[in-house]
């Protein structure tokens, strides 16, 4: 992981609100920081933990493959409904092994989550199929955003290095080209927050 600069939760928040509109989403997106902290708190207050507003805030590239395969990801109803996470597993949620499991569930190319789930089998397939014709820049407005673990994340998943806090859906379409298509892997922007 290479430092690149500091950023701060100011920054996030803007970058945040500015992505969300950007994908067609009704949200102000410009404003004084107390107004950008207000919208975020009204429209997405599962994206703000506790301790970010006095978080150290950096931005970061992550340089290796084995960097994004350790972070943590989400654990929630689709993830398990997709067979992505397991419960009874050493790290279930560590990248590296949701990666395996959508592989084995066939969760970018099968035709059993289409009869179940049109519209999300679409919209998955309709990101890889991007990616696949044209490899996305994981930068600027398409970084991720990682943070500490909290104390559950990391006794499920203790060889976690960061919790995957956004850029779930983009960042797992890459790893698994990276790992079953044989995409070369690229540098990753993410903001990164510590406690």
């Amino acid at each position: 992981m290479r430092d690149l600069c500091a950023a701060s939760f100011e920054e996030f928040i803007a970058w945040y609100l500015r992505r969300e509109a950007r994908k067609g989403n009704r949200v102000a997106y410009a404003g004084t920081a107390g107004e950008l902290r207000a919208e975020m708190n009204r429209v997405h207050p599962g994206k703000l933990r506790p301790w970010f507003p006095q978080a150290v805030w950096r931005m970061v590239e992550l340089t290796e493959p084995d960097e994004i395969l350790s972070l943590v990801c989400v654990d929630g109803p689709d993830t398990r409904r997709n067979g992505l996470v397991g419960s009874l597993e050493s790290n279930p949620r560590i990248l590296r092994r949701v990666v395996e499991n959508a592989r084995r569930a066939k969760y970018f190319d099968n035709g059993i989550v289409a009869a179940r789930d049109p519209g999300e089998y679409s919209k998955r397939q309709r990101k890889i199929e991007a990616f696949r014709s044209e490899w996305p820049s994981l930068a600027g407005d398409e970084r991720i955003v990682l943070c500490a673990m909290n104390s559950g994340e990391l006794c499920e998943n203790p060889s976690g290095s960061y919790y995957l806090h956004d850029g779930f859906g983009r960042l797992l379409a890459c790893a698994y080209m990276v790992a079953y298509e044989s995409r070369k892997f690229t540098p990753i922007e993410a903001f990164l927050a510590s406690k």
